[in-house]
């Protein structure tokens, strides 16, 4: 089961239908990290060698959590932003074929790290075990800003007008000549 980019994967579970029959229908769990027993009940519906294991899932949830803090990213703009997370794959070329693994996506709330997927999925040698995160833009520009703060960088502001009025545009400086001298100047 791949799965294209920005697209959160769902875990397959088996339910009953109206006639009693058990059917598998896909659902998105919202499991928070801190959560131990509904951690281990969502990580027991994959049980393999290369699928994640509860302590697994909370070891992502504090990398991602300490990357974040590498960039100095806000603690006011980290809700929303997504962890992914492929189980690696084996790491011999001469595993000829792919194994079932599991895909799990994590979504930062307010209050901590929350399992929004985990799913299974084909893994083939050397493949997964990165942790990615995608942030939005606005994101992006707040974890930039903060380090450039930390880093002693301050950023340059047109001066304001010096009159006791305030001025019509503040932003656009009064075009100055381009010499002093007023014979050059016509």
């Amino acid at each position: 089961m791949a799965f294209g980019r920005g697209t959160i994967p769902q875990m397959i579970s088996p339910q009953p239908n109206k006639r009693g029959e058990t059917i598998m229908t896909t659902k998105t769990p919202n499991v928070a990290v801190s959560n131990d027993e509904a951690l281990l009940k969502l990580t027991l519906t994959l049980i393999g060698k290369w699928t994640h294991t509860a302590s697994e899932i909370r070891n992502l949830a504090e990398e991602a959590e300490k990357r974040l803090d590498r960039i100095r990213m806000p603690n006011s703009m980290r809700k929303g932003i997504i962890a992914t997370h492929i189980f690696k794959g084996p790491v011999a070329r001469a595993y000829g074929y792919s194994v079932n693994g599991s895909i799990v996506t994590l979504r930062r709330a307010a209050t901590g790290w929350r399992v929004i997927g985990f799913a299974p999925q084909r893994i083939f040698p050397q493949q997964g075990g990165e942790l990615k995160l995608q942030i939005a833009p606005e994101q992006e520009t707040a974890a930039v800003m903060a380090m450039w703060r930390a880093w002693g960088f301050v950023t340059k502001r047109p001066a304001l007008p010096v009159t006791g009025e305030p001025a019509a545009n503040p932003v656009v400086p009064a075009k100055a000549p381009i010499s002093s001298r007023p014979e050059l100047i016509r």
